[in-house]
Parts: structure tokens; C-alpha cells; sequence
């Protein structure tokens, strides 16, 4: 009966695989063309969108992935903490250690250690997203204050690096015209070396 079965599992796996493995090839690119739409006569510029949500709740929004996000990390911690907490109080004893350095036959957890743990994850995360909230809004306001700074009909300029310009490109020219190629637009001659 463990013969059949293993020989089930190892052909169901071959099929499993093999389903995926040749499904990704009807899957097509979208080329270049499909994406190109010519159109001809004025164009005018698009009226001004009003924004789909306001902005109080895209902040919340981000509050909500940034303190959801943030909790497999402020658990893992939590729980770090509270086992090298409970391995201080019991003289370092190795069933009280950490994960990584817990013995096999470890003592877990009781309840109320159980929600201090999640106590402290869950107000991590909180506070973890509150400091991303507050960042986000001093930055915010800093930007506000210094577009209202500006006079109206200011240019706003960027500066952006240049870019290294080809060789041979708008001053390729240059170098002949002073003479310090050749005719051929070589190496400069050089005169012949005298003999000793």
C-alpha cells in the first residue's frame, strides 16, 4: 500500500508541475503597437480631476497598511523579549530561551504572558504607523509652506545632472579646425625621430 501511494503522489507531482510549466507558454506579450494611438487636430488639456478620495482618508489608509504591516515584526520582537524576559527570571534557563536557542523540551507561554505579548505588538504596530503619519505630515506641511513662499507665476526649476556628451558630437568639429588631427582625421603627425 506504501508503494501505491508514493508512486500516486510522484505522478500527481509530475502532473502539478507539469500543468504550470507549460501553461506559462499560451501566456502572450502585449507589443508595442497595441499600445500606439495616433490622433490628429488640437489637442486640449484635460480638465482638472477632482481627486477620487479625500486626503484624510488616503492617510488613514496608509495608517491601516502600515500598522497591519508592520505586526508579524512587532509580534516576532514581542515575543523575543518576553521569552528573554522569562529566561532572566528563571536564571537564564534554556527552556525559557528565545527561538533560535530554545532546547527541545521548552516550557511555553502561559496565557496572561500570551496577551502581554500581543499587548506589546499591537502597540508597536500603532506606533509604528503613527510615527510614519507624523513624518508624512511634517514633510506635508513643510512643502505647503514653501509653495505658498513662492510669488505667483514663479518659474519652479529643476535641476537635473547633465548627461556625458558623444563623442564626436556638437564639438567633434573643434578639434580639426585647431589642427591637432590630420588630414585624415587621425592621430596628430608627428615628426620622424633623428638617428644618433
Amino acid at each position: 500500500m506504501n508503494f501505491f501511494s508514493r508512486f500516486f503522489q510522484k505522478k500527481f507531482l509530475f502532473f502539478f508541475c507539469a500543468f504550470f510549466v507549460f501553461s506559462i507558454f499560451n501566456v502572450h506579450s502585449q507589443t508595442e503597437q497595441e499600445n500606439v494611438r495616433v490622433t490628429t487636430g488640437t489637442i486640449a488639456p484635460a480638465p482638472k480631476q477632482k481627486p477620487e478620495f479625500p486626503q484624510w482618508a488616503l492617510d488613514l489608509r496608509r495608517f491601516d497598511i502600515i500598522m497591519f504591516g508592520s505586526f508579524p515584526f512587532t509580534y516576532w520582537f514581542a515575543s523575543t523579549g518576553m521569552d528573554l524576559y522569562r529566561s532572566s527570571q528563571h536564571n537564564w534557563d534554556t527552556r525559557y530561551a528565545p527561538w533560535p536557542v530554545k532546547s527541545a523540551g521548552a516550557i511555553n507561554m502561559t496565557t496572561d504572558e500570551y496577551k502581554i505579548t500581543l499587548a506589546f505588538a499591537i502597540g508597536g504596530s500603532i506606533l509604528a504607523a503613527l510615527a510614519d503619519h507624523i513624518i508624512v505630515r511634517v514633510k506635508r506641511n513643510r512643502a505647503a509652506r514653501e509653495a505658498a513662499r513662492l510669488a505667483p507665476g514663479d518659474a519652479i526649476i529643476t535641476r537635473t545632472p547633465r548627461t556625458a556628451e558623444p563623442e564626436g558630437g556638437e564639438g567633434g568639429g573643434e578639434a580639426g579646425a585647431e589642427g591637432e588631427s590630420g588630414a585624415d582625421g587621425g592621430a596628430p603627425e608627428t615628426a620622424p625621430a633623428e638617428a644618433p
